[in-house]
């Protein structure tokens, strides 16, 4: 798992490295400066108290004006550096996930349930940039500032540091092991996150649905009960994490008031202990204190972020389809079928693997074909096109780019050049083209197999929900196109077009009744010709 892992940590930091650097150390850098702050202030304290061999006022001025130039150029530094570290490790992590995603073939991604990845590229990544990324720093932070502070109190006094370390050793050790519990915490959310996603994807997708069978009452339940688990998840893990500030806040107030305690009674028994390294005590404690209280949490949540990425990489690993072999682009020798057993069209593009027979694509069995070989053979259009809210030029180019020649003439074949004329190229078709009507996106899926010169071409009811007219428009323009083999399933018996079909397979109970022309079968006088004649 940690090698899946290593593979998608590793965009963080692709060509990323001049700004990780440049930004862990102004982290670094920061953290010495607040234990030099705490050297200066207690150096202040002491010539205010008159304590022998005290730096002169003069001195302690240039002090304060290095903590000032410290203060701005590291800020600085971390104004330029961290951000843009930030924007670029996660735009390539998450540009690598995608990619990773578009690798996967139909049947692949058909098998799974898409709200995970929009939860993984929404919430969880998220999660990911503020509590594994940005974290790292503030854990060096908290690190350096413990392991500094801790050095220099056994500078100043070892003993008063042996007293604040047993102040706050059994809280440490309890922090820790509860921190366990944020990681399960974090995954709940992101599992809580899932549904709730696919529960508003669902709602949104099939609105028209619930209005027209008032299921309005029913969809608000479902999506109440999500969202009720989504914060209870939420609120699980915030009291999660209350418990570990808690236990970790307890040790630091037992041992910052303790430590005081102690440097009193040794400065009053004259031990050597000034008032300046009393406050100096006072500070270091602190600054042990809060690494203490926030690193139990900080790990926590990084180890709980580590888990969404191993939960991302999981996913886009599995139902991945072996790569095959590849195929010449055009078909020459034909499809062919034997002993199937399960009747869908889209076997053809291997969407479906659990089938048994064979289907070959001039001799090279489907399955062993490679999903890149495949597509390029294959192009399908179905019933429900999907139009992306862009331009038509882009829709029927995929956001590619063709000569303008090409484009041109899928345009005509398709039958779009009318559209093109009246609203031209630039047209936004809207979100899943609701700037469109049915017919004008069957002709935009026309067109993206014409333009990607596929040599099959699978047509499944793709008139089913079209007026009769359009219909036989976009039906037309199937039957026109040459140089293409078309597949097309349809339960439209209209004379003209069933005539210039090359071959007619007719069904019965998910097997081949009869076949041949349209003369041939009306001769027959068997299962088609009753078919067609109750049409009529």
């Amino acid at each position: 798992m940690k090698n899946k892992r290593r593979e998608y940590t590793a965009q963080f930091y692709k060509k990323n490295h001049i700004a990780f650097a440049a930004a862990l150390l102004s982290s670094l850098l920061t953290s010495a400066l607040n234990l030099y702050i705490a050297w200066v202030l207690q150096q202040m304290i002491d010539a205010v108290s008159g304590v022998p061999g005290s730096f002169a006022l003069s001195a302690l001025l240039w002090f304060v004006l290095s903590v000032i130039a410290a203060i701005i150029l590291l800020k600085t530094a971390s104004y330029f550096s961290k951000p843009c570290f930030m924007e670029k490790a996660m735009k390539q992590y998450k540009n690598y996930a995608f990619c990773k995603l578009t690798r996967k073939s139909i049947s692949a991604f058909g098998a799974e349930n898409t709200a995970n990845y929009i939860s993984a590229f929404s919430n969880d990544a998220a999660t990911i940039e503020n509590s594994y990324l940005d974290a790292q720093f503030n854990i060096l932070f908290s690190l350096v500032m413990l392991l500094g502070a801790l050095i220099m109190m056994i500078a100043y006094s070892p003993m008063m540091t042996v007293v604040a370390c047993l102040f706050f050793v059994l809280p440490i050790g309890a922090s820790y092991i509860t921190g366990n519990r944020i990681e399960k915490a974090e995954r709940k959310i992101s599992e809580k996150n899932s549904e709730l996603t696919a529960t508003l994807k669902d709602s949104l997708s099939g609105f028209a649905v619930i209005k027209s069978f008032r299921a309005e009452t029913a969809i608000f339940k479902i999506f109440s009960k999500n969202n009720a688990e989504v914060e209870q998840a939420k609120c699980e893990k915030r009291k999660q994490v209350t418990v570990v500030s808690t236990l970790a806040g307890a040790a630091g107030v037992t041992a910052q008031l303790g430590t005081f305690l102690v440097g009193a009674w040794l400065a009053l028994s004259g031990r050597g202990i000034t008032p300046g390294v009393l406050i100096l005590f006072v500070d270091l404690t602190a600054y042990v204190i809060t690494p203490i209280r926030e690193l139990p949490e900080q790990l926590a949540s990084r180890k709980a972020a580590a888990a969404l990425i191993d939960k991302l990489a999981d996913s886009l690993e599995d139902h991945v389809r072996d790569e095959g072999s590849l195929v010449p682009k055009q078909l020459n020798c034909g499809i062919t079928l034997e002993h199937m057993t399960f009747g869908y069209v889209n076997l053809l593009m291997a969407s479906h693997g659990n089938y048994s027979g064979k289907i070959c694509y001039d001799g090279h069995e489907v399955k062993k074909i490679s999903s890149e070989s495949l597509y390029d053979i294959v192009s399908m259009i179905q019933q429900n096109v999907f139009v992306f809210n862009a331009s038509i030029r882009n829709n029927i180019t995929m956001f590619r780019e063709f000569p303008t020649a090409e484009v041109d003439r899928a345009i005509e074949l398709s039958g779009l050049s009318t559209l093109i004329a009246e609203r031209g190229e630039d047209y936004l078709c809207g979100e899943n083209g609701s700037g469109l009507s049915g017919g004008e996106k069957q002709r935009i899926s026309i067109a993206r197999s014409l333009l990607k010169h596929a040599s099959v071409l699978l047509a499944d009811e793709a008139t089913a929900a079209l007026d009769a007219q359009t219909a036989h428009q976009v039906t037309d323009d199937i039957l026109s196109l040459s140089g293409v083999t078309r597949i097309v399933v349809t339960h439209t018996l209209e004379q003209a077009a069933l005539r210039r079909y090359d071959g007619i397979l007719v069904l019965k109970d998910g097997r081949i009744a009869e076949s041949g022309s349209f003369d041939e079968l009306m001769e027959q006088k068997g299962y088609f010709y009753a078919l067609y004649t109750v049409s009529q």
